[in-house]
């Protein structure tokens, strides 16, 4: 079972740590956009 469940979990964080990096980027992007208004 821990074999089989292993990847799954393994993928997962991945995904989760792509998702949160990307959000980041975003939030930077919209940071630098706002202060150049400003």
């Amino acid at each position: 079972m821990s074999l089989t469940l292993f990847p799954i979990n393994f993928y997962g964080m991945i995904y989760m740590v792509q998702i949160i990096f990307i959000g980041l980027m975003i939030f930077n992007l919209l940071l630098k956009r706002t202060n150049d208004c400003l």
